[in-house]
């Protein structure tokens, strides 16, 4: 090689030589690059891989259905389909569906040695399975086209059979993405083509070289003008090439490996490289989608793991790991196994990756709530760290709700996109608006999606605005947004950098050694305060208006349900705790479902169409779940609808009083009637009113104050004043007015639109009215602007929209027309058509005694790139307008000083806007719109807009906006507007639902659950506390923003008040919070959120009215007896009970527990020791020489309680003991059920229910003793046999002696003797039984393990699938029968397991005939069609087969079922004992399954005669077969 060629290199010419070596294709035309091509110079990419093979058999099948249908199908079922010929060039479409490829190899032992490794391209993402359907490997477009066989082919397997899904969808989604930047909505008829489908053998030394080669292209081209290692890796890279071109591979790579063994400073800046695969939850695709996008990225990056050890991979997003568990249990196993070795990082805490923005406080802390609370359970750590990468604005209370749920570390990277100014740090303090602190980072690569490039790994050091201040910082690399992660090319090209000269150095790291290393220098860093606003996609505000809708609605329908609920759990309502249970799940099922619509590209409405619907038909079901849980609430506390129900109730879930006028649509008695006011809207229903979120077209008004936090009964209030409403005319122009004493509204209508001006009615001396609006303006008229922004539509509203403002140009104009005139509710409409045959109809309404003015607009949209605003020029002057965000309000300029404030044109805020001066202001109220822009003294309220991508229909329906204008005098603060605003929101925009219950049950619900004393604090969820049992969690914040001291008052009392988290964890160094009766006082900082948990004791709760009621129907005399007869102190005895059973001392009572208002739960205090029973048990018996046992019976048998798990005694007792029952002398009347009461612990007992079905319940006992003893004694009393006992396990058990109830034994004497031990069997039937049944096991087991060898051999057999399904479910079937007659389910702890094991023991054998008559019929009919059968390897044989199959594999074990199913059947339902030996019965079951198993071995005798691979597959020799069974 010479020397001198290397010594005078043309720059350009050489990095031409070095990227043509590098790439796959020609160059671009570049001055730079001489203008040359690659074409002629040999490119080394060509030489990864030089031997490929064809397949030898493709087939193919589509699934029915469109998106989402793949979870429909099994992907067993699928393997076993019918598969058609396909070959490369086949299309595969449309979008959304999915095709199942089924492809055969035949690989020669020419490759035995080599990497062999299977290519696939389609565009389209896919997944590789095997045979048996398992993950494998997964396809991504453009960057993961190779599915590694093996790093070294044996040789052994010739024949492979792969299965690969195809999913019709690109990395995004179906739709065409320009730049990056113009992204169009789907192409739902697009087609996928099969490019390629090969086995082929990887060059592992020219992809070393390649990528060896690739990094020194990378260091040249970026350090060539700075610094001189540049030119040393150029020369490098093209003395490699001369090498590698005269084949001396082996020394070109140890020239590489010299040149990366060249060290770095120790000074030098340090990246913490991790992988990373942003995973958007729903964008260009839907839900479903997902769940396939992560299991194939998540289980490419373990496939990495295992080839590189250094590797760490960090994912969030609790949801997406729920759907892996869910759907892909082996690879979540996989997972977690990662995850304990520290290489698999679960980051971000959340449930899902949130907007920033638009969800409400109580949504944002719920996110950490379920997210931390899964990432608990599955992988036993919580996540440190808050990881949002990609959002579209950050809270200023964000913050706060960090430290809150515990967590000071965030990582982010979006302001990196903002458009006006760049933001002046990467690593810096974020102080919230409360004051709290957390460290934050911002990759300084500006990017979570890095590929490993060289050029990213330098930008991440010279972009850095810490430099300095911090030494360090990420570096996330791999694929995002659509998913698939890092790949193996990047893996290789950070081994190279991680410590080379030239560059910064590349560890391999997790978040906390980022963040430990970022502490460990924060002294350094600058601190932020308040929110971080991205100065972009500020068009998410207001694009899918419905969906923010729905988001208001359902989360404020959460706090409602989530309080109901939590008064019936503290309170004496009738409660099955079990199904309280069901329904606090429901509830969190319901919280899941809103949080995951609140991921960032759907809340927003920068998401596609079929993702919008999805979102939508989310909502509906959350509501209707929330509507179920209502209704079900409040019938338990106010005891449900009676027929004479005449008292109209209402609910106030907010913690002051309201007294406002209500609209409602429920239907009032008479008695209220008379005062209220009848108001139509329309003719006919809105849409989706039944709802009743939203008001009505027609509805009732009613002046009513309610108490907070619990129900009211509806009493009319008369207003202070009546609404009016004066007509007048002036100069041929309609005019009138609307008045309530505190607002005067003046309507002038002018060509029929209403020009409004309003005053507020002012309460000092020198002046009576305030006019609200500027003068010679139009006050609420609605505007309408271009909007075509320069880069994402669904996303962006760009500054210059602002200069397109025009007034709507209305036509067909009608109105106004007045609806309501007082005196509760007055009301005008005015509608008209605009745009493109837009049309809407607004109504204004004023209600007496509020000092709102309301405005209900509808309007069917149908404009194209336009924005709909509303506009109020407002008489303040104020420089700052202040905008309500999660758990308090910022304020915000309204001028345009500085770029900063140039770039805040639209923002964002919640439930309420105020602009106000010193002496009065006016506040703004919407119902579900969150866009606003404020200059000067002009409010413009953003309704609508109208992008046509990704969403080509976005918001192209019919809306219902609620909004109102309050003027107040001073602060908003002192005005109230805070909760004005929320009692806007809960009732005023609402359907307030009117309940009607019966007039001596409803004050149940009068108790106020939680208040407060200070206007300033404002309690935003009350609900039942997740880990404490008996508590709730009531979370409080600080709403003016100064400090405040309040009490807080309780409905209940509580034992414990502890401050805790938002996870609901006790603050470590948190005191129990000092209660003064049934209140204790709090303070808070300014914007301050605390939480606490009330713990209470049930006992506290019982009515003492009810209970002396209850003692006092005990103690009169019902029968015989006497009078003096009182309830005396139970206590148990030592070891003995004694009954003295003379009938002359009995006395008869009949209490149903229900009549007195005993709670579902069935605690009872009787002399103040709790018991548990069920709600229909009563007293039948009890006298003062009972007093040491008291016998409860029932009037009818319920089910058994869950506090007694050992069911019927009758199963125990022998045939004979049942007859010495029944001829039993007549002195004690023992009725059909027997219950016995006793202590288990210091606070409560419990009644263990043992129904005597066997005994006559006309039939008498004489005596009856009951002896509880200890183990040791036990022992020696069974050795005995002590005769006339039986014996079951823990009827009594003596909290004094402290023993193991599992343990003690109680004895009851009847004068029989029992020959049988504790489990109620003989020591020879447990031989003989359990004998026959451990050989059926053994045989049953061989079977498997047989069919299991048999399987790997054949692949595919049809048979072998079935028949090995039906040996595990006759093994089950045994054990079942097991479980189910030696172990009755009264005996077992594993109830759960035993009925799964009934269920499907029954189960199994219909599916099984089933399964077996269905393939003997198409045997048959295949045979009479003259075709070769599908299935099997022959007419004649298969037919055989399975008619022996049927006989061997289905009348033992169905005969065996029966008669378990009709002795069971008749020994359980009918409450008596079997006549017959029990050892008779179960001998002949067992060998009933004895002969099973022998014959079912002749069954795989048959089977393995066959030694040939039956598979779905037609005859290849017969072309007339072939075409018939197409036809077919």
């Amino acid at each position: 090689m010479s020397t001198t060629g290397s010594q005078h290199k043309n720059k350009a010419a050489t990095l031409g030589r070095i990227k043509c070596f590098i790439s796959r294709g020609p160059l671009s035309k570049n001055p730079t690059q001489l203008n040359k091509k690659c074409d002629g110079i040999p490119s080394f990419a060509s030489q990864l891989y030089t031997e490929t093979l064809p397949f030898t058999r493709l087939e193919k099948w589509k699934l029915p259905g469109g998106n989402g249908s793949w979870q429909k199908f099994p992907v067993h079922d699928i393997l076993s389909e019918v598969f058609l010929p396909a070959n490369l060039g086949d299309k595969f479409g449309p979008v959304w569906s999915t095709h199942w490829l089924k492809v055969h190899f035949n690989l020669p032992k020419t490759l035995e040695g080599k990497e062999v490794h299977l290519r696939f391209s389609s565009g389209s993402e896919a997944t590789l399975r095997d045979f048996q359907g398992s993950v494998l490997g997964a396809f991504s477009p453009d960057f993961r086209n190779e599915y590694i066989i093996s790093k070294e082919w044996s040789g052994n397997e010739s024949d492979i059979v792969y299965f690969i899904e195809i999913a019709c969808n690109g990395m995004f989604g179906g739709g065409m993405i320009a730049d990056n930047l113009n992204i169009s909505p789907p192409d739902e008829a697009f087609e996928y083509t099969l490019q390629r489908l090969e086995i082929a053998v990887f060059n592992r030394v020219a992809y070393k070289l390649l990528n060896d080669v690739d990094v020194l292209y990378g260091m040249a081209t970026e350090l060539l003008e700075t610094d001189h290692r540049g030119y040393q890796a150029m020369y490098t890279a093209n003395e490699m090439i001369n090498l590698i071109t005269e084949n001396k591979t082996q020394k070109a790579g140890q020239l590489a490996d010299a040149f990366f063994a060249e060290k770095n400073g120790d000074k030098v800046h340090t990246l913490i490289a991790m992988g990373h695969c942003h995973i958007d939850t729903a964008w260009l695709w839907t839900y479903d989608e997902t769940i396939r996008k992560c299991a194939r990225s998540w289980h490419s990056q373990l496939q990495l793991m295992k080839d590189y050890p250094e590797f760490v991979f960090t994912c969030s997003q609790a949801q997406q790991f729920y759907w892996i568990k869910k759907y892909y249990p082996e690879i979540f196993t996989n997972i977690k196994e990662m995850v304990k070795q520290g290489r698999f990082i679960p980051v971000g805490g959340t449930w899902v990756e949130l907007d920033g923005l638009l969800p409400s406080g109580e949504s944002f802390i719920r996110q950490f709530f379920y997210g931390q609370q899964f990432f608990q359970k599955e992988f036993g750590m919580k996540c440190k760290e808050f990881w949002l990468p990609d959002t579209f604005g950050y809270s200023g209370q964000i913050p706060q709700i960090l430290k809150h749920v515990g967590i000071d570390r965030f990582l982010t990277q979006k302001l990196s996109w903002s458009m006006v100014n760049k933001f002046p740090h990467h690593n810096f303090i974020w102080e919230g608006i409360d004051g709290s602190q957390v460290l934050v980072h911002f990759p300084p690569g500006d990017s979570y999606t890095m590929t490993a490039s060289v050029k990213e790994i330098l930008k991440s050091v010279t972009n850095s605005q810490d430099k300095g201040r911090v030494n360090c910082g990420a570096y996330l690399f791999g694929h995002g947004d659509g998913g698939g992660g890092p790949t193996m090319e990047m893996l290789e090209k950070l081994r190279r950098v991680r410590n080379v000269d030239g560059l910064p150095k590349v560890e391999m790291g997790t978040p906390d050694k980022l963040f430990e290393m970022l502490a460990s220098e924060s002294r350094n860093l600058c601190k932020w305060v308040g929110e971080l606003y991205l100065e972009l996609h500020n068009g998410t505000y207001t694009s899918q208006a419905k969906i923010k809708w729905y988001n208001r609605k359902l989360e404020q329908f959460l706090m409602e349900v989530e309080l109901i609920m939590a008064i019936a759990y503290s309170t004496d309502c009738a409660l099955q705790e079990e199904e309280f249970r069901k329904d606090l799940h429901l509830v969190d099922k319901c919280w899941k479902r809103l949080l995951l619509n609140q991921f960032h590209d759907v809340i927003p409405g920068s998401c596609i169409e079929r993702v919008k619907d999805d979102a939508w038909r989310i909502y509906k079901c959350v509501w209707s779940d929330l509507t179920k849980l209502q209704t079900i609430y409040n019938n338990k506390l106010l005891f449900g609808a009676a027929d004479n129900a005449n008292v109209p109730v209402i609910f106030n879930p907010l913690c002051w009083e309201v007294t406002q006028v209500i609209c409602s649509s429920s239907a009032i008695p008479q008695s209220v009637n008379s005062t209220v006011q009848t108001v139509v809207l329309d003719d006919k229903c809105f849409d989706e009113e039944e709802e009743g979120r939203k008001l009505p077209h027609k509805f009732v008004a009613v002046l009513v104050k309610m108490v907070p936090t619990g129900y009211s009964q509806v009493i009319p209030v008369e207003p202070s004043l009546p609404v009016t409403v004066r007509k007048t005319t002036n100069n041929n122009t309609s005019l009138f007015n609307m008045s309530n004493g505190k607002l005067n509204l003046k309507v002038e209508t002018l060509n029929g639109i209403p020009v409004e001006s309003l005053a507020l009615v002012s309460s000092r001396q020198d002046y009576n009215e305030v006019e609200v609006f500027k003068k010679d303006t139009k006050p609420g008229m609605f505007y309408v602007f271009d909007d075509v922004p320069l880069f994402w539509d669904s996303w962006d509203a760009m500054d210059y929209h602002l200069e397109t403002r025009k007034e709507l140009e209305c036509r067909d104009t009608s109105g106004p027309i007045i609806l309501a005139d007082g005196p509760l509710l007055s009301a005008y409409k005015w509608s008209c058509t605009f745009g493109s045959s837009s049309n809407f109809t607004r109504y204004t309404i004023m209600r007496a005694d509020s000092p709102i003015l309301e405005y209900f607009l509808i309007i069917d949209w149908k404009e194209s790139h336009k924005f709909l605003k509303v506009e109020f020029p407002v008489d303040v002057l104020a420089r700052e307008a202040t905008y309500e965000i999660q758990y308090g309000h910022l304020q915000r300029p309204t001028h345009i000083n500085t770029s900063w404030d140039m770039a805040k044109f639209e923002v964002s805020g919640h439930k309420w806007m105020d602009i106000s001066q010193a002496d009065r202001g006016v506040t703004f109220i919407t119902d579900s719109k969150y866009g606003w822009h404020v200059r000067d003294n002009v409010v413009q309220l953003s309704l609508l807009r109208s992008p046509k991508s990704p969403d080509g229909n976005c918001d192209m329906h019919k809306h219902y906006i609620h909004y109102a204008i309050l003027p107040h005098e001073g602060t908003f603060q002192s005005a109230g507007s805070i909760r004005k605003a929320y009692e806007f929101n809960f009732f005023g925009a609402n359907d307030v639902s009117i309940l009607n219950v019966d007039q001596d049950y409803w004050k149940r619900g009068m108790t106020n659950m939680v208040t407060t004393d200070n206007e300033a604090v404002i309690l935003e969820a009350i609900k039942v506390a997740y880990q404490v049992n008996r508590a709730l969690c009531i979370r409080m914040y600080e709403s003016f923003g100064g400090s405040a001291r309040a009490r807080v008052n309780l409905g209940f009392s509580a034992t414990k008040i502890e401050e805790c988290d938002g996870l609901e964890n006790p603050l470590d160094e948190s005191k129990y919070v000092d209660t003064d009766g049934n209140s204790f006082q709090i303070r808070l900082n300014p914007f301050q959120i605390k939480s606490f948990l009330h713990s209470f004791d049930n006992q506290s709760f019982r009515d003492a009215e009810k209970l002396s009621k209850f003692q006092e129907i005990l103690s009169v005399e019902t029968g015989g007896g006497n009078n003096s007869d009182k309830i005396k102190n139970f206590h148990l005895k030592l070891n003995h009970f004694e009954l003295q059973c003379d009938s002359d001392k009995l006395i008869k009572h009949f209490v149903n527990f229900n009549t007195i208002g005993f709670p579902n739960d069935g605690y009872v205090t009787i002399n103040e020791d709790l018991f548990l029973a069920p709600e229909s048990y009563c007293v039948d018996s009890l006298s003062n020489d009972l007093s040491e046992v008291v016998i409860v019976t029932c009037d009818e048998a319920p089910a058994l309680p869950k506090c007694c798990p050992w069911g019927k005694l009758s199963r125990w007792l022998h045939p004979e003991l049942c007859k010495k029952f029944e001829n039993a002398s007549e002195n004690l009347n023992l009725n059909e059920n027997l219950l016995l009461r006793s202590k288990i612990s210091e606070s409560r007992h419990k009644f263990y229910w043992h129904p005597l079905n066997c005994i006559n319940e006309n039939k008498m006992v004489e005596t009856a003793t009951i002896n509880l003893y200890n183990q040791s004694e036990l022992d020696g009393i069974i050795a005995q046999l002590i005769p006339g006992s039986f014996c079951f396990d823990d009827v009594l058990v003596s909290h004094d002696l402290k023993f193991d109830w599992q343990k003690n034994v109680a004895l009851f004497y009847c004068g029989q003797s029992w020959p049988y031990n504790e489990f109620g069997v003989t020591n020879v039937e447990t031989v003989m039984y359990g004998g026959c049944l451990s050989l059926s096991a053994v045989f049953l087991l061989a079977g498997i393990a047989v069919y299991a060898i048999r399987l790997k051999q054949t692949h595919c057999h049809i048979h072998t699938w079935i028949e090995l399904f039906y040996m595990i479910s006759l093994l089950s079937l045994a054990v079942f029968c097991i479980l189910h007659i030696n172990f009755p389910e009264d005996h077992l702890d594993f109830c759960s397991l035993y009925h799964l094991f009934s269920v499907f023991g029954y189960f199994v054998s219909a599916i099984g005939v089933f399964t077996w008559a269905t393939l003997l019929s198409l045997e048959l009919f295949l045979a009479f069609k003259d075709l070769r059968p599908v299935v099997g390897l022959g007419c004649k044989q298969n037919v055989k087969r399975l008619i022996f199959n049927a006989i061997c594999g289905h009348f033992f074990p169905l005969l065996v079922t029966c008669c378990t199913f009709a002795y069971s059947f008749y020994w359980k339902n009918t409450g008596y004992c079997v006549n017959t030996d029990l050892a008779a019965v179960r001998i002949i079951l067992a060998a009933l399954l004895v002969v099973n198993t022998i014959c079912f071995g002749g069954t795989l005798y048959l089977i393995l005669r066959h030694r040939r691979c039956a598979m779905l597959a037609v005859d290849n020799k017969s072309t007339q077969s072939n075409q018939r069974l197409n036809q077919l």
